[in-house]
């Protein structure tokens, strides 16, 4: 099985990022990719595709989880700058 997962925070090591991560398994699933949010705070988005996924739909599954990465960062950025977290600036 592969397993793939990353989490995100919102203000410092110990604030875990779960509003951005709830907007995100949304994101996810209107583009047709069924994720899991787990972790202490449900911010380590998580996906495990089947090792017999087709290489066309394995590339559209990735495809889509980078689309949701890149929604999280937003929405976490997003965040930062409303409480003024000086680690909001993302280059």
């Amino acid at each position: 099985m592969l397993l793939e997962s990353i989490s995100w925070k919102t203000a410092g090591p110990k604030t875990p990022a779960t509003a951005a991560c709830r907007k995100a398994w949304e994101f996810a699933l209107d583009r047709g990719l069924i994720t899991q949010f787990g972790g202490i705070g449900d911010n380590v988005l998580k996906f495990k595709p089947p090792l017999t996924t087709p290489p066309p739909d394995f590339a559209r599954m990735l495809e889509i989880a980078e689309d949701t990465v890149a929604f999280i960062q937003k929405e976490v950025d997003q965040q930062r700058k409303a409480t003024g977290d000086p680690a909001s600036i993302t280059g």
